[in-house]
């Protein structure tokens, strides 16, 4: 190094000064980028930071711009004394803020490649649900259900609306919504890798009032009762509330929603309900509603396999047509040495155990006979869990970023691999799938696999790089700037995950730009696009078809243009708020519809056309009414087309079951009945049964459509019907309860008939076991007899089988509690 000479122009005066010590810190270099990369990313900064002990602080040391691609040229950086916490950041916008930890040493030049996640949007709106009018100030949760951390949480502003824009593009998230004066909203779901970018959900909340009722018999005096209410319209609706009665047993102040509602109220010395319950006005008093004394009910656990005591069970009791959430944690019971369990807290008007256990697959048990005051269950076998270990192969570094659980089927949050790559899963006896996310959120589906014994599976982590190129036609035909840029944005999901880009687009016909993107895996469904103009609108959208493997070309047609239609009642008066659905007639994908739009006040709403008349369109009214199929075949660009709602049929469905050869049928309330379309099965409209197992909804067109019928505790069904008359429609649905079967094959020596083909129908609905498994209603079941000669079946529809044998009956089966039939074959 040179040696330069100082001299100083003031004279010093005084002691000598203390000696300097220099020592030199060398720097260091770090060159990040964005991991995966993306087609284009514009202002993302990278900061090379070092936490301080003195400030208690991250210090930048070091700062870069990134290219459009994400990755930045080699920052040099300085060490800082007493830090020992290095690390790098990245913020870009519309991405998660990004950070990696580096240990960086004297002279070194780091290559980091940072994890990125696209931000996900959704915005919500509250309405009122009679006046359709903002409701300002509504306090919106979302939490996500795959990681950890606090809530998102926002109030809706003077429009009612709510905006998340930070959210990770690739995670669940429950949605919890509250305003003054209305039912709060639990429970809802939205998956940010679908709903990023265009999620626009409105909500209608149902007013609160204060409402009065007697209770009987009269109480002897103050006593503190727990009211939880449901509305019946909007199932996510529903509130759960202390309430203190007189010693007359009157509720004078509470609080309950506009509207049809479910109510229940309970406490240690008894329970009244469910009530369905109207409530038209503010102090409204609905009547008296009768109070009986708990019962109680016993059963006993086995194991499915080995006919054992299973002592670590636990039951809890729930009321007939109640889910698994309305059983109380309080009143859990646990199992004795002999597997025996008794529930001091049961229903006298009946209801069922949930039943669980560490190791086993949980039940429900319906099926009781009463012995005085008690519920008797008989003995419920629990089916033990396999436990799968799953093992990452092939290096990956880090592997306790990814995770797998069962491909999103079963709602259980996601495990976590350990440093050696390797998690294990317990999984209900079966057929199952497995869903793998890397750190970056991207989710490969694996193969269904059966999960009979503890097993090992293996799996590596396919990456195809496929290309995609776009070309546009008919831009100079139709309103497009061709001198400009315009923004096209791709959506599609593969077997390696969901996938979103944007990229900027010129329309000029004479140099038309092919832009080329590589695409990630292989296609599971379409790939939507749509294209904006400089200003944001949307000017254009369609779906394309897979598969996609290779190189594919993508040709946006654009000459259709956009047409504006007018929805109207049948008196001709606009219906603004009508839910539009729009998809491809042709190509419909994981999620059917492309986009789901509101008419504006005037009825009106503008909409993009497909090509060849592809563009598929229902409607929902405002307030009801249902039109599974618009004809857009006359629709032109440029004009206005008036579309009519008409839809004057009502659907009258009741829900019965069965549940044993020859005996009077019984009605099954609270049956959730969804309507869709005939041929497609997209899904148009959902509705509840009553306590009289009635569920009817208004507001249907003349057309063909099919039905699935749902109940807790009992076997679903799905049917076609049509709606040929603007009156009611009567169809009588038949729901049998769930139920055990086991058939034992011998000859007639008795020797068991082992790896014999039985086929089993159940007499009163004329359908099959083979059929359900085809259908993939009835998952793991056996169609050929054990090494016992057996064949045991678990929550099939309760009632009487027909036992075949080549096409030829040879027996009869019932569904009987601890009962198996002997079926005795030539």
């Amino acid at each position: 190094m040179a040696e330069t000479d100082f001299k100083c122009s003031l004279p010093y005066i005084g002691p000598l000064p203390p000696t300097l010590d220099l020592e030199l810190h060398p720097a260091f270099f770090v060159e990040a980028w964005l991991d995966p990369e993306f087609e284009e990313v514009w202002g993302a900064i990278a900061r090379v930071q070092a936490f301080s002990d003195d400030s208690q602080e991250w210090i930048d040391t070091g700062i870069s711009s990134a290219d459009s691609l994400g990755r930045t040229e080699p920052i040099k950086c300085a060490f800082i004394d007493g830090a020992d916490s290095w690390r790098v950041r990245i913020d870009a916008p519309f991405l998660i803020p990004a950070i990696a930890p580096i240990s960086p040493s004297p002279g070194a030049h780091l290559k980091v490649p940072i994890r990125v996640q696209p931000q996900g949007h959704v915005n919500i709106r509250t309405v009122d649900s009679e006046s359709g009018a903002p409701i300002v100030g509504s306090r919106v949760t979302l939490e996500s259900t795959q990681s950890t951390g606090a809530p998102w949480t926002e109030e809706t502003d003077t429009d009612g609306w709510a905006f998340f824009s930070t959210l990770p593009a690739s995670e669940t998230f429950s949605a919890n919504i509250s305003a003054i004066g209305y039912q709060s909203i639990l429970g809802l779901s939205f998956d940010s890798r679908t709903q990023a970018g265009t999620s626009h959900s409105t909500f209608r909340m149902s007013r609160t009032v204060p409402v009065s009722f007697q209770l009987a018999p009269r109480l002897s005096g103050l006593e503190t009762f727990s009211l939880e209410a449901k509305t019946t319209e909007a199932t996510h609706q529903s509130s759960a509330t202390s309430l203190v009665l007189t010693n007359h047993g009157l509720a004078e102040s509470a609080v309950l929603a506009l509207g049809r509602s479910t109510l229940f109220l309970s406490n240690d010395r008894g329970y009244s309900g469910p009530h369905v319950l109207d409530v038209h006005e503010s102090g409204q008093f609905l009547g008296t509603l009768t109070v009986k004394p708990w019962a109680s009910s016993k059963v006993r656990v086995l194991d499915a396999t080995t006919s054992l005591p299973v002592d670590s069970a636990s039951s809890v009791a729930a009321l007939s047509g109640l889910p698994r959430e309305s059983a109380s944690e309080a009143n859990r019971s646990w199992a004795d040495s002999d597997g025996r369990i008794t529930i001091d807290r049961f229903p006298e008007s009946g209801g069922s155990l949930y039943i669980e256990a560490p190791g086993y697959s949980s039940t429900v048990a319906t099926e009781f006979d009463w012995e005085g005051s008690v519920a008797d269950f008989g003995v419920v076998r629990l089916q033990p869990l396999a436990r799968v270990d799953v093992r990452l192969t092939g290096g990956y570094s880090d592997p306790e970023w990814w995770s797998v659980d069962e491909a999103r089927h079963s709602g259980a949050p996601a495990v976590h691999f350990d440093s050696t790559g390797t998690a294990s899963l317990p999984f209900n006896r079966g057929s199952w799938s497995l869903g793998v996310t890397d750190p970056t959120g991207r989710e490969e589906r694996l193969e269904f696999f059966d999960a009979m014994e503890e097993d090992t599976i293996e799996i590596e982590w396919p990456v195809s790089r496929d290309e995609l190129r776009i070309r546009f036609v008919g831009a100079e035909d139709g309103d497009f700037a061709l001198d400009t840029f315009h923004t096209l944005k791709l959506d599609w999901e593969s077997n390696v995950g969901f996938f979103s880009r944007s990229l900027q687009v010129d329309l000029d016909a004479e140099l038309p730009r092919i832009r080329a993107i590589a695409m990630d895996g292989v296609l599971d469904h379409a790939v939507d696009w749509s294209l904006s103009s400089p200003s944001g609108e949307e000017l254009a959208w369609g779906r394309f078809s897979p598969p996609l493997t290779g190189t594919q070309e993508l040709v946006v047609d654009l000459r259709p243009g956009t047409a504006t239609i007018e929805v109207v009642d049948r008196n001709g008066t606009p219906l603004p708020e009508t839910l539009v659905l729009a998809f491809d007639e042709f190509t419909i994908g994981a999620s059917p519809y492309i986009r789901q739009l509101e008419t504006d006040e005037n009825g009106r709403l503008q909409m993009p056309l497909l090509p060849d008349n592809a563009l598929g369109i229902v409607l929902i009214g405002p307030t009801g009414g249902v039109v599974p199929r618009v004809d857009t075949s006359g629709w032109r660009a440029g004009e206005v087309t008036r579309v009519e709602l008409d839809a004057p049929g009502t659907l009258r469905v009741e829900v019965v079951d069965n549940a044993s050869a020859g005996g009077a049928a019984a009605s099954v309330d609270g049956a959730r009945v969804v309507v869709s379309r005939d041929d497609d099965a997209l899904w148009l409209v959902e509705f509840f049964a009553g306590n009289d197992g009635v569920a009817e909804y208004e507001g249907l067109a003349l057309a063909p459509y099919r039905l699935a019928v749902h109940a807790e505790g009992h076997w679903s069904r799905e049917l076609p019907m049509r709606i040929d008359t603007g009156g009611s429609t009567p169809l009588t649905v038949v729901c049998p309860k769930l139920a055990n079967l086991e058939v034992r094959v011998r000859d007639e020596a008795g020797v068991p008939q082992v790896g014999l083909a039985i086929e089993l129908e159940h007499v009163g609905l004329g359908e099959t076991v083979g059929s359900w498994i085809e259908t993939g209603q009835l998952e793991g079941a056996a169609t050929v007899t054990d090494g016992s000669g057996s064949i045991a079946l678990f929550e099939v529809p309760a009632g009487e089988y027909r036992v075949l044998v080549d096409g030829e009956e040879v027996g009869r089966a019932m569904t009987e509690r601890e009962i198996n039939t002997v079926i005795r074959v030539r």
